[in-house]
């Protein structure tokens, strides 16, 4: 996804598994063995090595608001920077027979508090909609 890579280990593991595979399948066992023990310490050290690395939180939000209201982009982003958030990008839509603008954007940052930026979308009257939904990643 643009300069975030997610999933890469997951594709490496799938990819020397089956390789593995191929060569127990194949009654290759000693090079099966000797591919096996490796992968196992390393995927055992990047698993111990993730576990002390910083996590980033993601989240996806969509906000909906009066065309005569919608806040600039600074203000949108401002309302994020607050809860350390930063976006990835924004995205600004003009909906369709006037229902209003809606701006978008993929949030990172160390932790995220829903709870908190949830109120204060409640409470900020120029919003008409949100969609606030963390990624599990």
């Amino acid at each position: 996804e643009g300069f975030s890579i997610r999933g890469l280990t997951t594709a490496a593991s799938l990819w020397i598994t089956c390789a593995l595979g191929l060569l127990y399948g194949a009654g290759l066992n000693g090079l099966a063995i000797s591919g096996t023990v490796p992968t196992l310490l390393v995927l055992a050290g990047l698993r111990l090595l993730g576990t002390r690395l910083p996590r980033l939180h993601h989240a996806d939000v969509v906000i909906r608001y009066a065309r005569a209201q919608a806040p600039t982009e600074a203000e949108f982003l401002a309302v994020f920077a607050a809860y350390g958030m930063k976006p990835d990008f924004v995205v600004h839509r003009l909906l369709d027979a006037d229902q209003g603008v809606e701006l978008a954007s993929t949030l990172r940052g160390k932790t995220l508090d829903s709870d908190r930026i949830t109120q204060a979308l409640l409470a900020d009257p120029r919003v008409l909609a949100f969609e606030l939904a963390p990624r599990h990643e």
